[in-house]
């Protein structure tokens, strides 16, 4: 429409219906792409109109009227009020949909928070690093530690010395003023980590791509072997010529350093290949963008392009429900949103999750996340205060979002653009497959494979790839495959691949080593319980005050003073436990816990209120005593009769594997270097929960 502004309407017969394409899907003009035009009057004709107002422009393809000039008088008194409001319109700061990596941070940059906020997460993330995370002392140096690997084994350990760096960023985080910046520095540090169980969730930067000017496709060079990238699609504002072409160099380096580079911003894996193969899967950033915007690719054959990285801002990136829709740049030239930098405050500071959390707390009455959330104050009272904006919005007369709206004068059908729009589907397949001949076996998806990979001479190797530790009825099915494979090709020489798995269930491990030594000839490993490993635990506040109440059991009826009000008193704080856990039962997922809680607590006022409460010692007392047992057992306390303490549970000490289940191997803790640092571990045990071996020596 836009391209047309200063020439003749299309009559009937030159007038061709509009067909939208995939801006990756290239046509054969010039190489570019057909939505391509709507996106540079987009970017440059709205910044000329701002610049120009109503004086007017240049060229035709930035013509200030968004309308043509056949059209009614009612339509040209609108288009020269826009006209007058986009003269006095300030460039917005903030918006969604597409845009350059300068403007996202000067986004980022422009969203405030409040001193009392940002301590408090800083509280929160850096208590959490240095206390409940198993690794959190072993970044300061990974390779200062006294322990040592088995006789036979000769892994090397990763050089690890993040400590200080997060010690130094906790001290600049202190002073940081903006919201949007503390995010993105906190997403970047929790990237460094590396780490597939830890991650920083940002609403807003989670539902931000930043999105590369094309993607590539990587094959073996048969003449070098070394890795040759293949630009594969190009991005609407890249140039067209450059898919298809085989990368020569970027920046003057080697495209693999390039690659390897990007694909470390957003790694939850520590392995270069494994963080290189999680980046082909989808070729986009998530809220984290590269150092430098712009970069330059060279081609085989000379040529150089100068090309960059843009970022897409979703719509619904608040996560914070409809009232707070980030409106695009169009959109606040034409007046809309007025309060936008109230609704980024909140969008930044207000995290549905972390509220919930909060108010659980709060209603268990413990005074936690530095009193964000208090009863009173939910996430929906706080909220409330903040959409204004959404009132300014329907006197400005900008749409709800309540249903799709039509465009505003100088937008094009074209201007909603989402990821998949911008780089087709995401890839399904690894770009692994163009390495090395292999086929696959069989597989359970999100779980396993067993391959075959030609390795060249006549010679194939069988590999049981590991993706995660998944049931193990699933797991078995590749392992079974596996197997049979190595025997037939292989002389029974298996590879175990478990680099970048995302864990799962201890006893899958477990059952994956019985069930391969069960398969190798001549094995050793007879004992049933031999398959299972030891384990040792970081001692840390938090679980120390579990075990102890473990340790001690329930109180005793018996020995309560008044055994009616503390039967009423449990069933009290039951019901609290149930309010907490359905402060938010889809993210707690803790459904089943609170029906038992509720159960468990109708059960005893019903005790107390249907039956008169007996002296102790008397004929009446031990059935009314075992009807109170009853009723507690509804609620499984420590998760049941295990006594189970998120995962861990009573078991044995190394090295008898055999010994009864106690808390003991917890409760009499070793020091160990770990880190450059001596920290207290508990001594080697089983997860008993997970060896069957075990388990059957010990039912109870």
């Amino acid at each position: 429409q836009a391209s047309r502004a200063r020439g003749p309407k299309p009559t009937s017969e030159t007038a061709k219906p509009r067909v939208r394409a995939k801006p990756f899907a290239r046509d054969s003009m010039a190489g570019r792409s057909p939505s391509l035009l709507p996106w540079l009057l987009l970017f440059l004709g709205f910044q000329c109109r701002v610049a120009a107002g109503s004086a007017g422009c240049v060229n035709a393809s930035c013509s200030s009227a968004p309308v043509d000039a056949e059209e009614d008088p009612a339509a040209l008194l609108q288009s020269a009020a826009v006209r007058q409001h986009r003269a006095e319109a300030v460039e917005p700061v903030c918006y969604s949909g597409v845009q350059s990596i300068e403007q996202y941070l000067k986004c980022l940059r422009s969203v405030p928070i409040e001193p009392a906020r940002r301590d408090c997460t800083l509280d929160i993330v850096f208590g959490q690093l240095r206390s409940v995370y198993t690794y959190s002392d072993l970044v300061h140096d990974s390779h200062n530690t006294d322990a040592r690997l088995a006789h036979g084994f000769n892994f090397k350990v990763h050089e690890m010395k993040l400590g200080g760096e997060i010690d130094m960023m906790e001290m600049e985080l202190r002073s940081e003023t903006s919201a949007g910046m503390l995010a993105l520095k906190l997403m970047g540090m929790f990237g460094k980590l590396q780490d597939a169980h830890t991650g920083m969730h940002v609403n807003p930067l989670t539902h931000t791509d930043i999105v590369p000017p094309f993607t590539i496709d990587v094959s073996l060079d048969p003449t070098t072997e070394s890795m040759q990238f293949t630009i594969s699609a190009s991005a609407p504002w890249s140039p067209g010529a450059l898919v298809g072409k085989v990368i020569h160099s970027i920046n003057g380096g080697a495209p693999l350093d390039y690659f390897l580079e990007i694909a470390r911003i957003s790694a939850i894996d520590k392995s270069p290949g494994t963080q290189l193969n999680r980046y082909l899967r989808k070729q986009w950033l998530t809220g984290v963008p590269p150092a430098k915007g712009s970069f330059s690719v060279t081609l085989e054959g000379g040529d150089t392009y100068e090309v960059s990285w843009k970022v897409f801002i979703q719509e619904e990136a608040c996560g914070l429900g409809d009232d707070f829709r980030i409106c695009s740049r169009v959109e606040q030239l034409n007046g809309g949103c007025p309060n936008i930098a109230d609704l980024m405050q909140t969008c930044f500071t207000h995290n549905p999750t972390f509220d919930n959390m909060a108010g659980f707390f709060d209603t268990l009455g413990s005074d936690a996340h530095c009193g964000i959330g208090k009863k009173g104050t939910p996430v929906r009272d706080v909220l409330r205060g903040a959409r204004g904006w959404q009132q300014a919005n329907q006197a400005t007369g900008q749409p709800n979002r309540d249903s799709p709206r039509d465009p505003l004068p100088g937008e094009t059908p074209e201007t909603p653009v989402i990821r998949e729009e911008l780089l087709g589907k995401p890839r399904s397949t690894d770009a692994a497959r163009n390495f090395a001949p292999f086929s696959v076996i069989e597989s359970v998806a999100d779980t396993c494979y067993a391959i075959k990979v030609d390795v060249g001479g006549g010679a194939f190797a069988a590999v049981l790839k590991i993706v995660s530790f998944a049931q193990w009825n699933d797991l078995r099915l590749c392992a079974s495959a596996a197997v049979d494979l190595a025997t037939e090709v292989s002389d029974g020489r298996l590879i175990v691949d478990v680099i970048g798995n995302g864990g799962g269930y201890v006893s899958s491990g477990y059952l994956l080593n019985r069930y391969l030594y069960s398969m190798m000839v001549g094995s050793k490993m007879t004992d049933p319980t031999g398959y299972c490993e030891w384990y040792d635990l970081p001692e840390n506040d938090e679980l120390t005050a579990f075990v102890k109440m473990a340790e001690h059991g329930l109180p005793d009826l018996a020995s309560q003073r008044d055994p009616g009000d503390f039967i009423l008193d449990l069933a009290k704080r039951m019901t609290t436990g149930v309010e907490a856990l359905r402060r938010d039962p889809t993210w707690f997922g803790r459904n089943q816990k609170a029906g038992a809680l509720f159960y468990a607590a109708k059960c005893l006022r019903d005790l107390v209120e249907g039956f008169q409460v007996p002296l102790k010692h008397t004929d009446a007392w031990k059935p009314f005593e075992s009807m109170y047992n009853q009723c507690v057992e509804i609620a499984a306390p420590w998760g049941g009769s295990r006594q189970d303490i998120f995962g861990y549970s009573p078991s044995n000490v190394h090295p008898k594997d055999l010994s009864p289940p106690t808390w003991d191997y917890y409760l009499n803790p070793v020091t160990k270097r770990r880190g450059g640092r001596l920290r207290k571990f508990s001594q080697k045990t089983f997860l008993g929960g997970s060896c069957l071996g075990y388990q059957a020596m010990y039912p109870e």
